[in-house]
């Protein structure tokens, strides 16, 4: 899940007039993946407009080997 806010501030002169499109508010994404990710290694960077994520693919979980014994 991805949340952001967002806002816009602007000062107001004297004599001058000004028109802003800008608005605040708030984004909410949520992304699925197609195999199981480490969550607790994720890293987000905002760039020139731009978030990019980058989260690493969990291990596998392996089969143990378990001996049994007879009874």
């Amino acid at each position: 899940m991805i949340k952001a806010a967002t806002e816009h501030r602007h000062t107001e002169d004297e004599g001058q007039v000004h028109r802003c499109e800008f608005t605040a508010g708030q984004v909410f994404r949520s992304l699925s993946f197609p195999k199981t990710v480490d969550a607790t290694k994720a890293k987000a960077e905002y760039q020139n407009g731009m978030l990019n994520i980058t989260v690493p693919i969990a291990p596998e979980a392996r089969a143990k080997r378990v001996d049994i014994k007879a009874a």
